[in-house]
């Protein structure tokens, strides 16, 4: 590009810029930008070869010049930024070691990065390594590689604000701040105990209105750390706080979003998070902020939904002495109210009002099975204050025999629906088995192809979930080691199928299930 130049293309899903089979050699930039320029409205299309960049912003310093609303795939670096002021706006990035890269040999430069989605780096989605202060706002970054990070190396930013890091993989770290720096209402979402969320090393942080879960380490300081730490929500994290302690202002609850699998973070109706920020931070809307992605001046006024409880989870039965007796772990939801105990007497039974029995808000319910002659079946919902319920647990069967004492069964061979159905990025597929088992669970597309191997072990009785990405990897391990190789799958039908046989290694079980995957 020359200097002042603008290419205006006519949408990214449109107008194609193509050098994937041009451009043959590593460490080569495909499109160079130049100052006071405008590249908006194109999908670009980059060879996908070790070290070699997107785009490459070289010493633009008109604040005006602007990268927009283009999608951007493959390449070592999306967009790569050098003592650079542009605005970088509401692209796609995807298939990349690193999405956006921003480097300055000093902190005189205020590049703009806001409102872009990048999908599954292998590296790293926003690096700032050194120099620049990039103000960085509203991205939504995608993980699903072991080793990579949402925000890392953010150095000496005016405003790290409303960025959403969802991990469909454990991770090693979603956020890393390094010197000072302003980091609110931004949410990171981890997928399993691993990995580390806010971690802060020498400077002066102002941490203000953020949401951490499903990680190993919430928040942690290392070095000589100046930290303002408040109205943060850290839950369902191993290990909370690391070298300091924060004050009675951040919380440890269930924050109560739209969706974990689906990664919408937007709060439900009753969450606590709702008006639970830093008093002196504004919604859009005027009001005292959310905690999370959405509050704040700079996020969004929407309806709050009042969705159901989840299904209670964790059921344990047993019987002594005639006494039937089931448990499940407490719901954490804010406006749980209580939960219903339905029975009947045929299996896989529909929940009504006639088969209800108790109505409790304790997590244990027992009942005598005393002259009882039939079998009987279990359901147990949660109900919130507002009289919405849950769906089903999955059910407990109690056989019932003249001759001896009644037996429980909650540890049956058993493949459940995937949830969520249909999904648009990951899913989880439920099975139970009985006793210790050889279980084979394979994912195959509609032509009968072998897509995945969830599993292919001896595991315990109980209960196990495996996830299913949307991202392609060998259908007998988890691919290479970066994630370069990998592509996303094709929308459509897959099918699930569960192979089981027992200890003896006779087939006791099989099973299968339809899923849909949109893009």
């Amino acid at each position: 590009m020359i200097p002042g130049l603008s290419l205006i293309g006519s949408g990214m899903d449109s107008c194609i810029l193509d050098s994937q089979e041009i451009i043959e050699s590593t460490a080569f930039s495909n499109l160079i930008f130049a100052d006071s320029s405008k590249l908006i409205g194109f999908q670009i299309l980059f060879p996908n070869l070790d070290y070699t960049l997107g785009i490459k912003c070289r010493d633009i310093l008109d604040e005006n010049s602007l990268i927009a609303n283009n999608k951007i795939a493959n390449g070592y670096r999306g967009i790569d930024l050098l003592n650079s002021n542009l605005k970088v706006v509401g692209n796609i990035i995807s298939n990349v070691d690193r999405g956006i890269n921003v480097d300055g040999f000093t902190f005189d430069y205020f590049p703009v990065i806001d409102n872009n989605i990048i999908l599954y780096p292998s590296s790293i989605g926003i690096y700032d390594f050194l120099g620049c202060q990039p103000t960085i706002t509203n991205n939504i970054i995608y993980l699903n590689n072991q080793y990579s990070r949402g925000l890392h190396d953010i150095v000496k930013t005016p405003l790290t604000a409303n960025n959403i890091v969802i991990s469909e993989n454990d991770i090693y770290g979603g956020y890393s701040f390094i010197f000072s720096g302003n980091v609110r209402n931004n949410v990171l979402i981890g997928h399993t105990s691993a990995g580390r969320a806010l971690h802060f090393s020498s400077g002066n942080f102002h941490a203000i209105n953020n949401l951490v879960m499903n990680i190993d380490l919430g928040a942690s300081i290392y070095g000589s750390v100046s930290m303002d730490f408040r109205h943060n929500n850290i839950w369902n994290v191993a290990n909370p706080y690391l070298g300091f302690t924060p004050d009675s202002t951040n919380l440890s609850v269930d924050p109560m979003i739209v969706s974990e699998d689906s990664g919408d973070v937007h709060l439900q109706m009753y969450s606590p998070m709702i008006d639970a920020g830093d008093p002196r931070i504004l919604d859009a809307n005027g009001s005292r902020s959310d905690i999370g992605a959405y509050g704040g001046p700079l996020g969004k006024t929407y309806e709050y939904i009042d969705l159901p409880p989840r299904s209670p989870r964790g059921i344990v039965s047993s019987i002594d002495s005639g006494l039937v007796k089931i448990s499940w772990k407490k719901n954490t939801e804010a406006d749980l109210h209580k939960y219903r105990v339905y029975r009947d007497t045929t299996k896989g039974f529909v929940i009504d009002t006639t088969k209800l029995i108790a109505e409790i808000i304790d997590t244990v319910f027992e009942e005598s099975l005393l002259n009882q002659q039939k079998n009987l079946y279990y359901k147990i919902t949660a109900v919130d204050s507002q009289w919405n319920e849950s769906a089903g647990s999955e059910e407990i069967t109690v056989v019932i025999s003249e001759v001896n004492e009644p037996i429980i069964i909650t540890d049956d061979y058993h493949l459940y629906p995937n949830y969520p159905n249909p999904f648009n990025s990951t899913t989880k597929i439920g099975y139970r088995i009985k006793g210790t088992s050889y279980v084979k669970l394979i994912v195959y597309d509609i032509k009968g192809e072998i897509v995945r191997v969830l599993s292919n072990e001896i595991k315990e009785g109980g209960y196990y979930e495996e996830e299913f990405s949307a991202e392609s990897k060998s259908a007998f391990g988890e691919g290479s080691a970066s994630g370069r190789d990998a592509d996303r799958l094709s929308s459509g039908i897959y099918i699930y199928r569960i192979y089981i046989r027992n200890s003896n290694d006779v087939p006791v079980y099989s099973a299968s299930g339809k899923m849909l995957y949109l893009k």
